[in-house]
């Protein structure tokens, strides 16, 4: 499959590259043209030897592997943070799973009101007690610890997580 320079460019954390392409697809006067540019998604299959799923985008790998100032420049200029990739994750989620917190803390200044329980309902997987999947409990465990620790030092009042029946 192919990758668009924004978002390989995201990946390796290349922001002048990044501020450029994102400065081109701005003169786009298209909203339609504009909008696919920015999302820029994984093709099918994905790419597995890399572990790139179908549909994840240019926020999704900045969220992984570059700096907080891409992702807060992608968001800026127009980039989704609703996108979820094939399997259902978000770019936060993406954050948490890979254990960067210096991305998960921007994200919650961003976005102070962040519905975690949409993140947390990925593909219904992380609420259900019953099920089999020990990737699963370790994601939603890794990401507990991390959004805790996060939150706390983000933000001054308590989190009330609730589950979903």
């Amino acid at each position: 499959g192919k990758i668009s320079l924004l978002t390989y460019a995201s990946m390796f954390n290349q922001i002048d590259i990044v501020r450029n392409v994102l400065g081109r697809i701005d003169r786009i006067g298209d909203r339609y043209t504009r909008t696919k540019y920015l999302k820029s998604p994984i093709p099918k299959p994905g790419i597995i030897g890399l572990g790139l799923t179908t549909g994840m985008t240019a926020l999704h790998l900045a969220m992984i592997s570059a700096d907080s100032d891409i992702v807060v420049l992608l968001l800026k200029h127009g980039v989704n943070p609703l996108e979820r990739e094939a399997t259902g994750t978000d770019a936060f989620m993406f954050a948490c799973m890979f254990g960067r917190l210096d991305n998960v803390k921007r994200w919650c200044e961003i976005f102070p009101d962040w519905d975690i329980s949409r993140t947390l309902a990925v593909n219904g997987m992380f609420f259900s007690p019953l099920s089999p999947s020990i990737p699963s409990f370790v994601c939603f465990s890794h990401f507990l610890l991390l959004f805790s620790y996060t939150y706390l030092n983000v933000h001054t009042h308590i989190l009330a997580l609730h589950t979903r029946t």
